[in-house]
C-alpha cells in the first residue's frame, strides 16, 4: 500500500492488481477419505504433511503410525485420533477437519470407529492394522451388523479374488466371511504395496455403491497412499473474500461464477444500444438494439443450454439430490401401525398388503364404460372414428402450446410432494 502511494503508476495497472480473483475451481462437497501405511509416521511426517495440504481431506487414516501415538505431531486444521498397537509397526491415527463432526465408538488393540456426521446420514468409518500372520478382528467387525460401516486399514490379506497372485489364510478367511455376511469391499485400481503388485490396503463395508478410489504415486513409505471419494455430502463451510481491501467474507455457495467474456461483451453492446435508443429514438438504433439483443440472447441461451447440460451429466454420476441435502421427513414421520378400513383397524401384514393392492388394482385398472350413457356412447363413436383416420403428417405443434398444457397435469393438491395419495395417507393411523 505504501508503495502504491510513493510510485507513478497507470489506473490500469492498479485496477489490475487489485482486481479481485473470484474462486474459480468447484469445491468438492463429496466426504474423501486418505488411507494412508505411513511406516512409523516420526519418519515420514512430511509425506503426511504435503498430502494434506495437497489433497485437504476430510479424514485422513494412517497405519503403521507406530511411537507417535504417544505425541502425535500437530497437523494444521486436523484434529487426531490414536490408538496404540501391538507390535512396532502398528499404531493407528484417525485425522478429520476441524469443522467435521467425529467421536469415537470403539477403541481396540489395532482398530479404532468412529461416527462421523455427513449432511444426510451418520456413518461408522473405522480404520485397522492387521499385522501379518494374524486373522482380521471378525468379531469387532460384527458388531457393525446391519448398520452402514466402512473400516478401511491395511489388512495384509491377499485373494485372487481382488487382484492378487495368490492366496494367504487371512485373505481365505475374509472371503469366507464377506460371503457369509453379504458384505463387500471398496477396492483400488492398483496395487498398494511398493514391494509386491498386492492389494492389502483397502475397505470393507456394508454396500460399496458409489465409491470411488485412486492410488495416489506419491511419499516415501513403502506402500502407496490412497483416496477415497465417498457418495456422502460435508456441508460446505468454505468462504472468500468480497473483495481484497475489506475482511467481509461470503459463504462459496452463495458464489456464482461469472459469465464468460464474449457473453458480457454482448450484454454490454446491448445496453449501449439501449441507452442509444432511449436518447435519440432513431429507427436506427431500434433496429441495431433488436439485432444484438438476438445475439445476445441466442448466446445467452446456449450457454445456459451447455451449463445445463454439464450438471444433468454429473447428476447422472450417481450424484443425485439426497446426497447433499438433509432428509428431514423421515426422522418425524410417525410409525406404521395400521390401515382403518370401514370403521375397522387392520394390524396383519398379509390383510393390509391384500388391501392395498386391492385398492390400486381398481385405481389403475382400465375405465368401464356406461353403455346407457349417450356420452360414453359418442365418445367411444369418436375414437373409433379417429382410429380409421388416414395417417397423415402432424401440424408443426409449437413448444409453447406443449409447455401449456404439459402444465395442466401439475400434481394437484390431494397429492404430497412425493405423489402420494392423499387418500392413502388418510387411511393410515397415527
Amino acid at each position: 500500500m505504501i508503495n502504491e502511494w510513493n510510485t507513478r503508476t497507470c489506473i490500469s495497472d492498479i485496477n489490475t492488481k487489485w482486481k479481485k480473483e473470484r474462486p474459480t475451481h468447484t469445491t468438492n462437497t463429496n466426504l474423501t477419505i486418505i488411507l494412508f501405511n505411513v511406516e512409523c509416521l516420526n519418519t515420514h511426517t512430511d509425506d503426511v504433511d504435503l498430502i494434506l495440504s495437497k489433497h485437504a481431506p476430510h479424514l485422513c487414516l494412517l497405519t503403521g503410525v507406530g511411537k507417535a501415538t504417544e505425541k502425535m505431531p500437530v497437523f494444521p486444521g486436523y484434529t487426531a485420533i490414536t490408538q496404540a498397537g501391538t507390535n512396532s509397526f502398528g499404531g493407528k491415527a484417525v485425522m478429520y477437519q476441524k469443522s467435521l463432526n467425529c467421536k469415537v465408538v470403539e477403541k481396540e488393540t489395532n482398530f479404532i470407529l468412529c461416527e462421523v456426521e455427513t449432511t444426510n446420514a451418520h456413518l461408522l468409518i473405522g480404520v485397522v492394522y492387521v499385522p501379518p500372520g494374524t486373522l482380521p478382528p471378525f468379531q469387532i467387525f460384527n458388531k457393525c451388523k446391519n448398520k452402514q460401516f466402512f473400516i478401511f486399514g491395511d489388512f495384509n490379506a491377499k485373494h485372487t479374488t481382488w487382484g492378487c497372485s495368490k492366496n494367504n489364510t487371512s485373505g481365505i478367511h475374509l472371503f469366507d466371511w464377506l460371503e457369509a455376511t453379504g458384505n463387500d469391499l471398496i477396492l483400488p485400481t492398483s496395487s498398494t504395496s511398493k514391494r509386491s503388485n498386492a492389494i492389502i490396503d483397502f475397505g470393507i463395508t456394508d454396500s460399496s455403491q458409489g465409491w470411488r478410489s485412486q492410488v495416489l504415486n506419491e511419499a516415501t513409505s513403502d506402500h502407496w497412499p490412497i483416496i477415497f471419494d465417498a457418495p456422502f455430502a460435508i456441508d460446505n463451510s468454505i468462504t472468500y473474500k468480497q473483495t481484497n481491501w475489506c475482511s467481509s467474507y461470503k459463504p462459496i455457495k452463495n458464489y456464482r461464477s461469472p459469465w464468460p467474456p464474449q457473453l458480457i461483451f454482448l450484454a454490454r453492446t446491448v445496453n449501449k444500444h439501449r441507452r442509444d435508443y432511449r436518447k435519440y429514438r432513431s429507427q436506427h438504433d431500434l433496429e441495431k438494439l433488436k439485432t444484438w439483443r438476438t445475439i445476445f440472447i441466442a448466446e445467452r441461451t446456449a450457454f445456459m443450454e451447455e451449463r445445463i447440460t454439464q450438471k444433468l451429466e454429473w447428476l447422472s454420476q450417481d450424484n443425485n439430490i439426497w446426497k447433499y441435502t438433509r432428509n428431514t421427513f423421515r426422522p418425524f414421520s410417525p410409525s406404521f401401525k395400521g390401515l382403518n378400513v370401514n370403521q375397522q383397524h387392520i394390524t396383519d401384514p398379509n390383510e393390509i398388503v391384500n388391501t392395498l393392492a386391492d385398492h390400486y388394482e381398481k385405481h389403475f385398472s382400465a375405465p368401464l364404460p356406461n353403455m346407457s350413457n349417450e356420452i360414453h356412447k359418442q365418445a367411444i363413436e369418436i375414437f373409433e372414428n379417429l382410429t380409421h383416420m388416414p395417417q397423415m403428417p402432424l401440424k408443426a405443434i409449437k413448444y409453447d402450446e406443449v409447455l401449456r398444457e404439459w402444465l395442466k397435469f401439475a400434481p394437484k393438491k390431494s397429492y404430497d410432494s412425493a405423489g402420494t395419495s392423499a387418500f392413502l395417507l388418510k387411511k393410515v393411523t397415527n
